[in-house]
């Protein structure tokens, strides 16, 4: 996995991704991100990706094992 992208921390305590780009295996993602702290917290994403392999996904959160 690579990662590259521009963390703001505000005032707030929020921070915000910008111009963030990733890449899992041979899938590449680009991603605007805020995430607001708070008794509820919020996590909001923008996504764009030409192709997403969902097993591939969830098998990074298996630490690389497939359920099935």
């Amino acid at each position: 996995m690579q990662a590259s992208g521009e963390i703001q921390l505000n005032g707030n305590g929020s921070y915000q991704i910008k111009g963030g780009k990733f890449e899992i295996g041979d899938q590449s993602f680009q991603m605007d991100a805020l995430f607001q702290p708070g008794p509820r917290h919020r996590f909001f994403a923008d996504l764009a990706a030409k192709r997403v392999d969902i097993d591939a996904l969830s098998d990074l959160g298996n630490g690389g094992s497939s359920a099935g």
